[in-house]
């Protein structure tokens, strides 16, 4: 027995050998490429050191309150730059017709005969229809896209460069910081352009800015519009007849009055630039209506036929103007065609009126 026993368990060893080498050169006998792809699913590759597991990422946090709803997701914004054009506008050097033609002086008649009512005797004395255009060459300038303010204005009384009394004096109603600068001298206006390094226009180079090379009657063209100027009108033919009438005997010419005249959406004086349409070839605003405007010329009530065709300039007074200054562009308490591109006016150079302002200049050449 002792015998068998251990020839049964030398039996049973042997085939326990035999299956572990089997099962060895089988292991041996499995192709690389399905040995790697086993242990690329389990995260290793192939010929790498192992790795210590990455911890888990920690998931986020349960809000304190599970009622509370999540925030709404962040939105853009909008924002609007607005786009400032330039204090001026560059008017080029070059020819241009200064004055009305033949045509145009008999529309300018035409057009006062219609507006001053029961005082159209005045039209005939009008000097405007002495004019004739004739060419005029002016080198390049710049010229205030708008006139100049009251708050502009205080500024320079501030350096001690102007004078207080356009603040002060006159009519203060019309003095608010959004609108024209008025109640100036021609001395307080030149002075102020001066402060800010410019100069008053001349005559020649206020006309050229406000009806460009084509001719025109207004800034914006030859058809008048409602919203391009902000301009006065006659007082009716019944005030008029009735102040004649207060004033004495019914003879001599009927006083000629203005007022404003609110269909043009102003009944007084208007921020520059308020009239849409009222721009002129080059970019300038208000140049028909809105505030009168003081320029550097003395007055010639002939015109200006006798000065240079390059440059012009009335640097002198004239005999017979006893050194009246041209005023140009209308105004809100005048009559619509005084803002005509061509037509002139005069005035006191010391007079402070509430329909007179200005604008400056300044040379590019």
């Amino acid at each position: 027995m002792p015998r068998a026993s251990s020839s049964l368990h030398a039996r049973v060893a042997g085939r326990r050998a035999r299956r572990g080498r089997a099962v060895d050169a089988a292991c041996a006998m499995v192709p690389a490429v399905v040995l790697a792809a086993a242990l690329a699913g389990a995260g290793v590759a192939a010929g790498a050191p192992s790795q210590p597991p990455a911890a888990p990422e920690a998931s986020p946090a349960a809000p304190a309150d599970a009622g509370q709803r999540p925030a709404p997701p962040r939105r853009g914004r909008i924002e609007r730059v607005a786009h400032r054009p330039p204090d001026m506008v560059v008017v080029p050097a070059g020819p241009f017709r200064m004055g009305p033609d033949p045509s145009e002086v008999e529309a300018l008649l035409r057009a006062c005969q219609v507006q001053f009512g029961a005082a159209v005797a005045a039209c005939e004395d009008d000097h405007n229809r002495q004019l004739t255009a004739r060419e005029v060459y002016l080198d390049a300038y710049a010229i205030d896209r708008h006139e100049v303010t009251a708050s502009e204005y205080r500024r320079c009384v501030a350096a001690g460069r102007c004078s207080v009394s356009a603040l002060v004096a006159g009519d203060e109603r019309y003095v608010r910081d959004p609108w024209p600068m008025i109640n100036v001298t021609w001395q307080d206006a030149a002075d102020y352009c001066a402060f800010a390094g410019k100069r008053l226009p001349t005559e020649a180079e206020w006309e050229k800015a406000a009806r460009g090379t084509a001719g025109s009657r207004w800034p914006w063209g030859n058809q008048a519009r409602a919203d391009g100027a902000n301009h006065g009108q006659c007082e009716s033919d019944v005030v008029m007849l009735s102040r004649r009438s207060l004033a004495g005997p019914i003879s001599g010419p009927v006083p000629l009055m203005f007022a404003p005249d609110d269909s043009d959406g102003h009944a007084g004086l208007a921020p520059p630039g308020s009239l849409r349409w009222g721009e002129s070839p080059y970019g300038a605003h208000d140049m028909s209506g809105n505030a009168g405007e003081w320029v550097a010329d003395y007055f010639g009530p002939e015109g200006y036929d006798d000065l240079p065709s390059r440059n012009p300039l009335r640097s002198t007074p004239h005999a017979h103007s006893y050194g009246m200054r041209v005023v140009r562009g209308g105004s809100w308490m005048e009559p619509a065609f005084f803002g005509h591109t061509y037509y002139r006016r005069w005035d006191d150079a010391q007079a402070r009126s509430e329909r007179i302002g200005f604008r400056c200049v300044r040379s590019l050449d």
